[in-house]
């Protein structure tokens, strides 16, 4: 963001770990970035010291209380430019400590677009993986209880026109 809040592209360092290095490779086998195996690979990657090969290099220069106001901003101009093609936006948060989403929750209804708030994993631990934090089974049923009525209304007002 310049000084007026505007958003700005600026580029970011491309991180040489081995993974990133690797990446290609890892991309070309169908599938695999999404396996359950390779989440836990990762995990172990990170608990063994190597977070540089496991995690992406933050941006230079910023704090949280920046990169959640980029956020925050990239949140809003994303449902404005939905919003310009008649496209209904439901804003979903995953993890997000009950804070953060309060945050969330107040770009989504000042832009107009419906909101639903999944518990954070230090409030529902039981609907998370350990080894790589998505949902499980239990979270997606959760996820799409919540979904279910933002979701009817949208398809509703679609029909209605």
């Amino acid at each position: 963001l310049d000084p007026d809040g505007r958003l700005v592209e600026a580029p970011l360092p491309v991180p040489q770990s081995f993974l990133r290095r690797v990446q290609p490779v890892i991309d070309r086998i169908p599938g695999l970035t999404y396996s359950h195996a390779f989440a836990a690979l990762l995990q172990v990657a990170r608990s063994s010291g190597r977070a540089g090969d496991a995690a992406p290099t933050a941006a230079p220069a910023t704090d949280d209380a920046q990169r959640e106001q980029l956020t925050l901003r990239l949140l809003a101009e994303l449902i404005a430019s939905a919003r310009s093609r008649g496209w209904p936006v439901i804003v979903l948060t995953s993890d997000a400590e009950p804070e953060v989403a309060s945050r969330i929750e107040s770009v989504a209804l000042a832009e107009s677009a419906a909101f639903v708030r999944m518990p954070a994993k230090s409030e529902r631990p039981e609907l998370y993986y350990r080894v790589d934090g998505h949902w499980n089974r239990d979270g997606h049923v959760e996820a799409a209880e919540r979904l279910r009525g933002p979701i009817d209304r949208a398809l509703q007002a679609a029909i209605d026109g």
